[in-house]
């Protein structure tokens, strides 16, 4: 069971690390290009490709596969480890995917990506709070999982 232990441990850090590359690469690439796209009015011209792609190639539920996996390793991690490793560091990393739906929810943020990315007309304000938020909050969900492997790896010190 102690190898299992560390496995998951191990594991819950090296996928937090892993989401923290995606949305740093989602900022640098994918989500400035969306920015742009939406930021001079070529929003029918991005929506025309991409909805069909990630319909067709599964991208949305591989997405949310990888978010939840690294959540279902920090719960296991958690329940095998909660008396050999610090408490706190799993915890937090247990709580990084809520923390980063309920800010998605919370600004709108989450309702106009899904419009954007399915195809779905978009308004004006709602181009705006896109454009406005994209990279922003993209870049904070990479910091909530830099904390989140970060302190995980100092806590084996």
């Amino acid at each position: 069971m102690e190898f299992i232990g560390k496995f998951t441990y191990l594991t819950n850090t090296i996928l937090c690390a892993v989401l923290i590359g995606y949305l740093t690469s989602y900022v640098i690439t994918l989500g400035s290009y969306y920015t742009y796209m939406l930021r001079n009015g070529r929003v029918k011209e991005l929506q025309a490709s991409y909805a069909p792609f990630r319909t067709d190639s599964n991208t949305k539920a591989l997405y949310r596969i990888c978010f939840a996996l690294q959540m279902v390793f920090a719960a296991v991690s958690l329940l095998l480890n909660h008396s050999t490793h610090p408490l706190p560091a799993q915890v937090y990393a247990l709580a990084i995917l809520p923390i980063f739906l309920t800010i998605h929810v919370v600004t709108g943020f989450g309702k106009v990506e899904e419009k954007m990315a399915s195809g779905k007309e978009l308004t004006e304000p709602e181009i705006d709070l896109y454009t406005k938020l994209n990279l922003p909050l993209h870049l904070v969900y990479a910091a909530l999982y830099l904390i989140g492997a970060t302190w995980l790896v100092a806590a084996l010190f």
